[in-house]
C-alpha cells in the first residue's frame, strides 16, 4: 500500500510534501474551497447543522470518487519528537488499520511558522486504503468538523483528486482547471463570496 501511494503521489504531486495548507498556493489553478454550512458558518450548533456538514462532504467526495477507484485516507499525528505515533484515541478508533507513511520535520519544511530554534515539531502521516461508499468517512469528518483532528487528506490517485476537509469546509485540488470549474458550477451556493475563495 505504501509503495502504491508513493507512486501515485509522485505522479500527481511530484515533490510536494503532503502538507494540506500549502496546496492552495501550489495548485491555485486547480484548487477550490467549499464551505460546509450556509453563510460560511464554521461550527455546527445542532444536529441539523451536523447533518448538513456531512451531506456536503459526502456530495463533494462522491463527485471526485467512484466505486471502482481506491481512495487513500491520510491522517496525521503531531508531536515534538521524531517518534512516529498517533496519540489521538478517537482517530485511531475511526481509522484503526492506518500504517505509517512518512514523518515530516515541520520546523525544517514549513513556511517559517515553526522557525524557532528550540522548538521541534513533527507531523507523522499515516495512510489507509478505502473503497468509496456514501458515509464511509463520516467518523473522520465528524472529528474534523469539531477541530479534533487536522491535516486530513483523501486522495483519489486514478482521478488525480485531492480532498482536504477542515473545520468549516473542504479544500479540493482537481485534475484540471476545467474539472475544478465544473465542480464549482455544480455547488455555487457552497462557495465563499470572497474574491480569494476563502
Amino acid at each position: 500500500m505504501i509503495n502504491e501511494l508513493n507512486e501515485c503521489w509522485d505522479a500527481a504531486y511530484r515533490n510536494i510534501l503532503p502538507i494540506a495548507h500549502q496546496f492552495k498556493d501550489r495548485f491555485a489553478d486547480r484548487w477550490v474551497r467549499f464551505h460546509t454550512l450556509p453563510w460560511s458558518k464554521r461550527y455546527a450548533e445542532n444536529d441539523t447543522e451536523n447533518q448538513i456538514i456531512l451531506q456536503r462532504h459526502n456530495a463533494l467526495l462522491s463527485a471526485i470518487s467512484g466505486r471502482d477507484f481506491p481512495l487513500f485516507l491520510i491522517t496525521t499525528g503531531f508531536n515534538e519528537t521524531g517518534d512516529a505515533e498517533r496519540l489521538n484515541e478517537k482517530l485511531v478508533e475511526a481509522d484503526p488499520s492506518a500504517q505509517l507513511w512518512k514523518s515530516i520535520a515541520m520546523h525544517e519544511n514549513d513556511d517559517g511558522s515553526y522557525d524557532v530554534p528550540e522548538y521541534k515539531n513533527y507531523w507523522h502521516l499515516f495512510v489507509s486504503k478505502w473503497r468509496w461508499a456514501n458515509g464511509i468517512f463520516d467518523p473522520i469528518l465528524r472529528l474534523v468538523a469539531v477541530d479534533h483532528i487536522s491535516n486530513v487528506m483523501i486522495v483519489n490517485p486514478a482521478k488525480h483528486c485531492w480532498y482536504h476537509p477542515y473545520d468549516g469546509g473542504a479544500d479540493i485540488v482537481l485534475s484540471s482547471t476545467f474539472q475544478r470549474d465544473r465542480l464549482k458550477a455544480e455547488h455555487t451556493q457552497w462557495l465563499s463570496d470572497q474574491l480569494n475563495g476563502l
